[in-house]
């Protein structure tokens, strides 16, 4: 996932004072409102996308029917291209995320995501949504390092896990987004991942105990598409379960709320654009191996996995969900099946964990760091006896 680099954004012609006062007009229904004053769109680099142009702006507003001066915070994307994320956060934002969203606070459970201001796509696609960073919301960039905090993360994907369980098997079919397949949709995949495996094995390869790592990884690398697709291959309805998938469990996509201590109290979610139906294995492993330190990985692994499934399950309770409810040993079992996206996700993700996340992080990891290694290579071997390497 990569980065925006703001100074490649450039503004399309049409986001102009016009365009935006129209939508402040019709989302107020209010059609005296003028702005006070011009604008300017902010690009945003601090959200994990490779397809929008995202910007922030700060409107300025008066109105007939008051007299003193307003303000709205907004967050505009438009898609670079048109590719099926685009299209995906554009159904997420206008039917799913509204309907899942009062059924989870009917049932008493607030689903936080930045509220939809505006979506249109004709004439042009753009999506404007509040703008939550001076709400205080920001991301954690260098993973949350106690499981208490971890917490409010699980809760959030437990609720979208059990409300788009919930809704398909009752009233709105949610299988259509298996589309937006995450090795499909990114340009070059299979080249970053082959050149990180071959950085990563060019470092270990005169280490003690990993000769055979070596091996391994060299002959895993002609099925990497076949083993990447694989884990975001629907569950058949006789083997395993799905659910919707956030997809995008990076620290850009996340936002916290800490108390006066910085202890984590609520999570948010963002940027929906890579929602995919599949195993909940994904997001799980998304958590376990991007979100939280590594060290908490290590000692609250199987924690972490158990109150996911009894959040699961809670929801899907006080939701009145009167099917049957996939097992413990079901879940782990997706997760099992799923293992190798634990491998994926260590070779391009982990090491934000130890240097910090970097644009363009596909493409610059370098293996560099001490503990780094020493951890990568204990969990690979992990993995490895787990047969998690096999072709």
């Amino acid at each position: 996932m990569k980065q925006c680099n703001g100074s490649e954004l450039s503004v399309p012609s049409f986001l102009n004072n016009d365009f935006l006062l129209d939508i402040i007009r019709r989302t107020k229904n209010d059609p005296s409102i003028t702005l006070c004053h011009g604008f300017k769109l902010r690009p945003v680099t601090d959200e994990c996308s490779s397809n929008e142009s995202t910007f922030r702006a700060t409107l300025h507003y008066r109105s007939n029917r008051f007299h003193q001066e307003r303000a709205i915070d907004l967050v505009v994307k438009t898609p670079l291209n048109d590719k099926p994320s685009s299209s995906t956060e554009f159904r997420m934002y206008t039917k799913v995320l509204p309907t899942m969203t009062k059924m989870l606070e009917d049932a008493g459970e607030p689903f936080h995501h930045p509220r939809l201001i505006s979506a249109m796509q004709k004439p042009h696609s753009v999506l404007v949504i509040e703008d939550v960073s001076w709400l205080g919301w920001t991301a954690n960039k260098l993973g949350l390092n106690t499981f208490q905090d971890v917490i409010p993360m699980i809760q959030e994907i437990a609720k979208l896990h059990a409300a788009s369980y919930n809704l398909n098997q009752k009233s709105c079919d949610l299988t259509a987004f298996n589309k937006t397949l995450f090795p499909r949709d990114m340009n070059g995949i299979h080249d970053s991942i082959s050149t990180n495996i071959e950085r990563f094995c060019d470092t270990i390869q005169t280490r003690k105990d990993c000769e055979k790592l070596v091996s391994k990884f060299q002959k895993l690398k002609p099925s990497l598409d076949a083993k990447l697709n694989h884990v975001y291959a629907v569950n058949p309805n006789d083997s395993g379960y799905n659910v919707l998938n956030y997809a995008s469990v990076h620290t850009l996509n996340i936002l916290h709320k800490t108390d006066y201590a910085g202890r984590v109290t609520k999570t948010m979610l963002t940027n929906f654009q890579s929602c995919s139906w599949g195993s909940p294995a994904i997001d799980l492993l998304f958590i376990l191996n991007v979100v939280v330190c590594h060290d908490i990985k290590l000692s609250h692994r199987n924690e972490i996995i158990y109150e996911y499934y009894r959040q699961f399950v809670r929801i899907l309770t006080k939701l009145g969900y009167l099917g049957s409810v996939p097992s413990l040993v079901d879940l782990h079992t997706e997760l099992l099946k799923k293992s190798f996206f634990e491998v994926y996700l260590n070779i391009i993700f982990d090491e934000a964990s130890y240097i910090g996340p970097s644009e363009d992080h596909l493409n610059q990891l370098n293996y560099n760091g001490e503990k780094y290694l020493e951890n990568i290579i204990a969990d690979m071997h992990t993995l490895m006896f787990k047969g998690c390497l096999n072709c």
